[in-house]
């Protein structure tokens, strides 16, 4: 797979602030003086396969975006908390996959299913289930396995969840400890 280079963020100060950096390195720095010297963005720009690219994500409809940890695209939600869907995009910003959070992957009984049913009904008298994705993605720049962690609940229970990252393959779920 193809990778992506030169991929930094334009900014409406005219500087240009490579995607390596974070507020780590810049340890004197306060949060707000960390903004306040960068700007805000404008854009991205980077190479893949020999030709530029620029985007703002947020234009294109994505409300959360990750650089990929193989630097060969991008994690994309379409909303902040409760996303249906992720996207993974090429470094042409064509969709590789789409993945889709699933109900019940942490597999509870009926017995559970029964008590999170009654528990949740609403004033129509129906329990609407709905997997969702959260903004978070955990230790996605740390992982080398290709395993995209996203966090999210499965209609029931708050839950990560793995994904191969080229395939969009559901590979796996587990709740978070607080989650019953």
């Amino acid at each position: 797979m193809d990778r992506i280079i030169d991929y930094v963020s334009v900014r409406d100060n005219c500087k240009v602030r490579p995607e390596t950096l974070s507020r780590k390195d810049f340890p004197g720095m306060s949060l707000q003086e960390y903004w306040d010297y960068w700007g805000n963005e404008l854009y991205r720009q980077w190479s893949y396969k020999g030709r530029k690219y620029e985007a703002n994500f947020s234009k294109l409809g994505f409300t959360v975006d990750y650089f990929l940890a193989d630097e060969t695209g991008f994690l994309v939600f379409s909303e902040i908390y409760r996303s249906e869907e992720a996207k993974i995009l090429n470094g042409d910003l064509s969709v590789r996959c789409i993945m889709h959070p699933t109900f019940n992957v942490c597999k509870f009984s009926d017995q559970r299913l029964d008590e999170v049913k009654r528990a949740n009904l609403s004033l129509y008298g129906r329990w609407t289930p709905t997997p969702h994705f959260k903004q978070q993605v955990r230790a996605n720049r740390n992982r080398t396995d290709g395993i995209i962690e996203i966090e999210g609940n499965d209609g029931i229970t708050d839950c990560m969840f793995f994904f191969d990252s080229q395939t969009g393959a559901l590979v796996g779920a587990e709740p978070f400890p607080w989650a019953d």
